[in-house]
């Protein structure tokens, strides 16, 4: 976007073919617009909603699932965009849905059951966790801060709390078919949609290999920066399947990764700390893995992305500094 006053916050794909980039911005008016990923040619804008969109979702359009574009932000509703910018009934249907700002969005792709079923999960900022039916929006689960979060928040004031609990980023995790919370304390949430209740809880531990604190200039390599004794806010989540290796970013900067030990069919789902070390200057915002090959990507706010290999070693920068 050429004025200053915008600010793209998010996007998503849809599926092949044609390849399009879904793109939103802020602040208002707000706009959600498609784009060909190929050319970079604007193909759509969307009628706006009223407030920020934190979140989008592109779900493949079949014959229960009219409005596959879903966005959700500051509206603390589901919006429901038709596949058709120009349709006659293009403007968004809203489905009520939380008590604060929305924060993250995710679909649930659950194996052995029809798509029309698949559930769409959003998080906001007070820690709740909502899903519902992608077709039509209907809610069928709600989990509660407290229930997912336990004994977690005992102790804190209710402005800790709510920092604590908020749900900063959602994930599939397809080998498992549970769905990742990522919250503001640094813990995962694993959910199991069907059941709508929490199975598991993966602890922001210290790390054994984590680097002491030391003394750091602007010469210094982003990966050798030294990390805060604790994890932060898991802001960004991924899932390399070709080395198992679950990949967790947060506000700090900072990424662990964890090796899937099990998927939670013959045994308990269960998780291997491997590592943790500094990827960016400042959050992470986007992970991205490689389906066929070991390696994955990050992204973070400020500006910068990078190439990983599966054991976290740096491949390649991208600086926005740097020369295009």
């Amino acid at each position: 976007h050429t004025t200053a006053a915008a600010q793209v916050r998010g996007w998503n794909f849809n599926s092949p073919p044609p390849r399009t980039k879904w793109t939103r911005r802020v602040p208002h008016p707000v706009q959600v617009r498609g784009w060909n990923f190929n050319s970079g040619v604007c193909l759509a804008e969307f009628p706006s909603v009223s407030q920020e969109v934190a979140a989008l979702l592109w779900l493949t359009p079949h014959r229960f699932i009219h409005r596959p574009l879903v966005g959700a932000g500051w509206d603390r509703a589901l919006a429901f965009w038709p596949a058709d910018a120009n349709a006659d009934d293009a403007r968004p249907t809203l489905v009520p849905a939380h008590k604060t700002d929305i924060l993250a969005l995710c679909l649930c792709e659950q194996a052995g059951v029809d798509a029309d079923d698949w559930v769409v999960a959003s998080g906001d900022a007070h820690g709740d966790v909502l899903l519902h039916v992608a077709s039509s929006g209907r809610l069928t689960a709600r989990l509660p801060a407290e229930e997912l979060n336990g004994p977690l928040g005992e102790g804190l004031s209710q402005a800790e709390r709510g920092g604590a609990m908020s749900v900063f980023s959602l994930f599939w995790l397809h080998a498992a078919q549970v769905l990742l919370v990522g919250v503001g304390s640094g813990h995962v949430h694993a959910v199991d949609p069907a059941a709508g209740r929490r199975v598991l809880t993966v602890a922001p531990d210290v790390f054994p290999d984590d680097p002491q604190p030391g003394a750091i200039s602007e010469a210094t390599p982003v990966h050798a920066l030294a990390l805060r004794p604790r994890p932060d806010a898991v802001s960004a989540m991924a899932f390399q399947p070709v080395a198992q290796r679950l990949l967790l970013g947060e506000s700090s900067g900072a990424v662990q990764m964890w090796r899937l030990k099990s998927a939670g069919d013959k045994a308990p789902l269960a998780f291997a700390r491997i590592r943790r070390f500094q990827a960016h200057w400042q959050a992470v915002v986007l992970l991205a893995c490689s389906p066929v090959a070991r390696l994955w990507a990050s992204c973070g706010s400020d500006g910068g992305a990078r190439l990983w290999d599966a054991r976290g070693r740096p491949l390649n920068v991208l600086d926005p500094a740097g020369p295009a």
